[in-house]
């Protein structure tokens, strides 16, 4: 605030120096990001019994997929069908700034993609995009929030429960 108060002054031709000059203002830590414990996460996949209906499977896809690649929220909202191959085992995303990535997914994801696509199919839902809900429209941000939020809170007491967390545990944890 003085070092802008001083320029303000130096312009106004009020100060004929900046006495702010001299000063260097101190460092600020950097906060950690909050991530979950890999113990969390390991009870997340192994203990927490996931429905096996279409929201159930397409739930734990969602939160296989956040863990296991780092992906955007906005990155997964916006994956077309045809961006998953399978054959590579990798996923073509646009990102920030309308870059094109392509992210390499682990070969047990296979099997939850696989498993989600046959209970889309079997309900006839397949569209233009990757994730719909149980209706056949593309899901929206506040759905796949809450989803992450209802199974973070089964496992973890950290305040901040949203699929940039889980970004930040993939990363964490790499």
């Amino acid at each position: 605030a003085l070092r802008t108060f001083y320029r303000f002054l130096l312009k106004e031709g009020t100060i004929t120096a900046d006495p702010m000059v001299k000063i260097s203002a101190p460092k600020m830590p950097s906060r950690l990001p909050v991530f979950v414990t890999q113990k969390d996460i390991g009870v997340l996949f192994k203990e927490i019994e996931f429905p096996k209906t279409f929201n159930g499977v397409k739930d734990r896809l969602i939160m296989e997929m956040f863990y296991a690649t780092g992906i955007r929220l906005s990155e997964l909202l916006t994956m077309k069908d045809a961006d998953v191959n399978m054959y590579n085992l990798t996923i073509k995303v646009f990102g920030k700034r309308s870059k094109e990535r392509i992210i390499p997914i682990p070969a047990i994801l296979k099997e939850y993609i696989k498993a989600y696509r046959e209970e889309r199919n079997k309900l006839g839902l397949k569209g233009e995009y990757f994730f719909v809900s149980d209706k056949g429209k593309k899901l929206y941000e506040k759905q796949v929030y809450l989803i992450v939020h209802h199974y973070l809170s089964m496992i973890t007491t950290i305040d901040k429960k949203s699929p940039h967390v889980l970004r930040h545990t993939f990363a964490t944890h790499l």
